[in-house]
């Protein structure tokens, strides 16, 4: 038989035979499969910055203006608050201190982390005094300015020996660098070495001294200071207790919100946050003033550790925020508000106070603290805050009910029935007496009309007419008539 029907050719087997795989080493596919994988990596570029916190800022800061920024760490800002005073610790100070000589900025990192390092814990807690004294004007004790002028030569002989090996480092050492960058990090170990030597030595002599610091000796401890905060703010773990690497940190973050004004500190938040946002992306915003709006749940009060600050006690909740899954953000605060419910301490007496009061914090976010309870061990976001933002619900005036006694009671029921009594009896003899005329005129009438309705024709006689009309057929019937049988009236 013969097959008049199209057969499939050897270079087109048809739909439903299994397709031959790609040659790899064909240029075509080699450029499609390189296409895909440049794809690939564009999108998990992506996916990185769009981790990044800062990219968002414009959705909750339209009306804020941008952190102005700080030239060098050297040179002196005058930033001016609200007050008019000069501002020498910032809360924006981390965005302050973004420059642009990136080189002198990780050099002076660096310098500070080595001497940082070098110090006992001791010789740490008397330099941060003698910062602290700086920034609030204050004037050391002589005993104290004693213990630091040891603190300082140490200090001074380990910038020293960081700038020799430098210097070594980058002109004989390391053979990499070419003659153009090497004039470069020279020219960065000058200038740090005209830091050390100038403006930082004279502060710290005047502050030693006893003398009143200058705004712009002032301006040059506060740069030292912030680099240290940021190194301390490196240390920092998620998901850990406290530490006591945290202590310093921790009490410069609060002594910050001391000095500043609820409204400055409400104006200066980056963001509007919950608790995914702090658990997943706690290294973005750790440090920074971050807003937390919710119910709180629990309060508490617990004593502080000995501090520089003076700071004696926390009061501590655990929020809910309005947005994100059912998980608690802990708030550490210094102050609440007059008029907030009154918190048991934790510390003498192991109670907590169950809340369901709406609040707002602003604060700095700290760490993921994990926390024990009777039954597990969970972690949550933490934040340092002034004093919650919080009204008290309107309450409504209750008017305590009046005292009656007894024998009023007995009185008014007595009173009360009688006058029931004497209300029936009065109501009935009035229908009883004054109102029987009226009812039999009404009945009378009611007959009367009853009767016209009734037609003639349907009214039966009167009972004489009735009377004389049965006597008249009595005596019709007794009268004989001559229709009467011939028989019968034969026989009578």
């Amino acid at each position: 038989m013969i097959d008049f029907r199209s057969q499939p050719s050897v270079d087109d087997p048809g739909p439903n035979h299994p397709k031959s795989p790609p040659n790899y080493f064909s240029r075509r596919v080699q450029l499609r499969l390189m296409l895909l994988v440049f794809v690939f990596m564009f999108v998990l570029i992506l996916i990185e910055r769009a981790r990044n916190p800062d990219l968002y800022q414009w959705i909750w800061t339209t009306d804020q203006e941008p952190p102005r920024q700080v030239e060098e760490v050297g040179s002196v800002t005058d930033s001016v608050i609200d007050s008019g005073q000069p501002s020498l610790d910032r809360l924006d100070w981390q965005g302050a201190t973004q420059r642009a000589d990136q080189s002198y900025q990780n050099t002076q990192r660096d310098l500070w982390e080595t001497l940082a390092a070098s110090l006992t814990s001791a010789e740490r807690s008397l330099f941060d005094r003698l910062l602290k004294s700086s920034r609030d004007g204050s004037i050391l004790q002589t005993e104290t300015l004693a213990a630091c002028q040891p603190v300082i030569n140490k200090m001074d002989s380990g910038w020293n020996r960081y700038h020799e090996k430098a210097f070594l480092e980058v002109t004989k050492f390391n053979t990499d660098l070419t003659d153009s960058q090497k004039k470069t990090w020279l020219d960065v170990l000058q200038r740090s070495k005209d830091f050390w030597e100038g403006p930082l030595t004279a502060s710290f002599q005047a502050t030693l001294d006893k003398k009143d610091l200058t705004p712009d000796q002032q301006q040059t401890l506060m740069q030292v200071q912030s680099i240290l905060d940021q190194l301390a703010l490196k240390e920092i773990r998620d998901n850990t207790l406290f530490r006591s690497s945290e202590h310093t940190i921790w009490f410069r973050l609060l002594e910050k919100l001391i000095q500043a004004s609820p409204n400055q500190i409400k104006q200066a938040s980056t963001a509007q946050v919950n608790f995914l946002q702090l658990d997943s992306q706690g290294s973005e915003y750790r440090g920074k003033l971050v807003t937390v709006s919710g119910e709180i749940r629990q309060g508490y009060r617990v004593r502080a550790p000995k501090n520089i600050l003076g700071i004696t006690q926390y009061s501590v909740f655990t929020v809910k925020p309005h947005s994100g899954p059912e998980q608690p953000v802990i708030i550490y605060c210094l102050e609440t508000p007059a008029g907030f419910p009154a918190l048991p301490d934790k510390d003498l007496d192991r109670r907590t106070a169950t809340l369901r009061e709406k609040a707002s914090f602003t604060g700095f976010f700290f760490k993921s603290w994990v926390y024990k309870t009777d039954t597990s061990t969970f972690s949550a976001p933490l934040i340092l805050a002034k004093s919650p933002q919080w009204s008290a619900a309107p309450t409504v005036k209750e008017t305590p009910p009046a005292t009656v006694n007894t024998g009023k009671i007995t009185l008014m029921v007595t009173g009360i029935t009688l006058g029931a009594i004497l209300f029936s009896v009065f109501v009935y003899w009035q229908s009883r007496w004054k109102n029987q005329p009226a009812v039999t005129r009404h009945m009378d009438q009611e007959a009367e009309a009853t009767l016209h309705q009734i037609p003639s024709d349907e009214i039966g006689l009167a009972t004489l007419d009735a009377l004389r009309e049965l006597e008249e057929e009595a005596t019709s019937d007794d009268t004989p008539t001559e229709e009467n049988n011939p028989g019968e009236k034969r026989d009578s």
